[in-house]
Parts: structure tokens; sequence; C-alpha cells
């Protein structure tokens, strides 16, 4: 039906427009304003041909991709089945070690892979991507381009280990290159944490100098509330958000860090919202810039409490 009115208002227009001509070219011959017409008509359906002949290999490219996907795993599922069919070979029957293992990670995936396609779910440990190729990829073409995270604060704990320094490096590289078009980090000052602090000072200083970084000061009470308030799981201890394209829910930190990736645009829209509210709310601050010292990155792993 839409198609329908579409060709209908085109062929429409294609007439007005030549009836239009008479008031600035009133001596127009018929023949003029007919092939006038024809003219608006046959441009309009080259341009309609163009956007459809590129939307039809929009879809052929996206197609080819996930052939070549479908294309590995196959492959790879096939050597899973050619390399277990050797290995049982040499079973001892159902207890056998080899099989028990093997099984275990089987039925692991088999759960893995149903999270992610029923609830665009990927649970992780100790994945801080590796590569930093991984993360600039996560915001190409993406159309927000901004990565907004939580980062809590407290003076038990260091600022930095090597897992963090890492993902901080690899952030700085996404800014500088153009991949990551903003940064926003909401500091979350725990108990006993004061503004005035000399690390808090640092890393404010950090991200206030930074190119296309920014921050917000926020008391951990005040957080909290706004948790509660909003009804967000209370078993996550902070968040990440990849523009438009994924949320990172931390479960903990430790020798192992452990959390979840998730893909839901709704999931992904009401942690932004909370973030958001939080980063223009009253209760969240930046300190005078006079007062805060020049730091780099490489400096800032160096503070200490």
């Amino acid at each position: 039906m839409n198609n329908l009115l579409y060709l209908l208002l085109k062929f429409l227009v294609s007439i007005a427009i030549p009836y239009l001509l008479k008031f600035i070219e009133p001596n127009a011959s018929w023949s003029m304003k007919t092939l006038l017409g024809i003219s608006v008509f046959l441009g309009w359906s080259s341009l309609d041909a163009l956007y459809y002949l590129r939307k039809w290999d929009t879809v052929l490219q996206r197609q080819t991709d996930l052939w070549l996907l479908e294309h590995d795993l196959d492959m790879i599922l096939a050597n899973i089945r050619k390399h277990y069919r050797e290995i049982v070979k040499e079973f001892y029957g159902d207890a056998d070690l080899f099989r028990d293992h093997f099984h275990a990670r089987f039925v692991e995936l088999e759960g893995m892979l149903q999270a992610a396609a029923e609830r665009k779910e990927l649970f992780v440990r100790d994945f801080h991507f590796q590569r930093t190729e991984l993360l600039l990829n996560t915001f190409r073409d993406d159309e927000t381009g901004i990565l907004r995270y939580v980062w809590i604060i407290r003076k038990d704990e260091p600022l930095f280990d090597e897992k963090w320094e890492h993902y901080c490096d690899q952030i700085l590289k996404g800014t500088t290159e153009g991949a990551i078009k903003g940064v926003r980090a909401l500091l979350v000052l725990g108990e006993g944490v004061a503004e005035t602090d000399a690390v808090v000072q640092a890393v404010a200083g950090f991200y206030d100098g930074t190119k296309a970084h920014d921050y917000r000061l926020v008391e951990e009470l005040a957080y909290n509330h706004r948790l509660a308030d909003n009804r967000f799981e209370g078993h996550y201890v902070d968040f990440g958000i990849y523009g438009a394209r994924y949320i990172y829910l931390t479960s903990s930190y430790g020798e192992i860090t452990a959390g979840k990736f998730c893909k839901d645009r709704a999931v992904i829209g009401r942690y932004t919202k909370f973030f958001d509210s939080i980063w223009t709310a009253h209760t969240s601050k930046k300190l005078p810039k006079a007062g805060l010292p020049k730091i780099k990155l490489h400096e800032l792993f160096k503070v200490k409490w």
C-alpha cells in the first residue's frame, strides 16, 4: 500500500511541475511540458533505483559476512567432531577422565551460547580487551562514540592494578586516534574519601587535562540512593557503557575479574539514562580547574594514597 501511494505521489508531482511551468514560462509549448514531466519522473526513478541498489548491496555484504562467519564456525565444529571421534576410540566408559572434561566444557559452551542468543548476554572472566583493536572496533560506526563508565574510588584499595592500567592505556589510544569520541568517567567517592584528597585531585586533573575526557564526582551514598531508586541489580559493582552497542556489568574484582557483556538495547538505554541522570544531577560536580594538577596517564599510574 505504501509503495502504491509513493508511486502515485511521484506521478502527481511529475504532472504538477510541468503545470506550474506556465507561471514561470507562459509560452512553453505542450511538448516542452510533457518532456519536463517525463524527465522529472525518470530522474526521480533513477534516484530510487540508486537507493535500492545501495540498500541491496548492503544486504548482500551483510549476507556475505554472515556466510564467512558461519563457514569459519563450521570448520571449527568439523574439527571438533573429528578430534572428539579420535578421542572416543580410547574412552574407558562414562567414568573416563577425558570424556568428563570435554563434556563439561561442551555443556558450559552450550549455556553461554544460549544466554547470548536468548538474553544477548556474554559472561566473561578476566576479559580486558586483550587486543586494542577489539576495543576500538566496538566504537566504529557507533552513532554515539561515547564511552561511559563508573569508577569507585576507595581509600583501602590501590587506584590501579595491571589490568586497569592496560585498559586505561587502550582508552587513551582510542581517543587519540579518534575511534572514541569522548570518555565520561563517573568517579564515585567511597566512605572517607574527600574531594580534597591528593589522589582525587590527581585523578580529576588527569580527566580535566586530557583531550576528549571528562568526569564528575559523586558521593557513594548519593550514588547508591540513585541505584536503589532505579531498582538496579545490587550485585553488580560498577558498569561501563560502550556507545550504544554494549554494556559491561562487573560482578567482582580481585585476582579474577568477573562480569557480563550485554547487547540488549533496552538494558543499554536504561543504564545510559541512569548514568546521564547522575552526570547532570546537582549531587555531581567538577573541581575548580585552577587548583588541579596537570598530570599524564603514566604519571597517574604512580599515584598512591
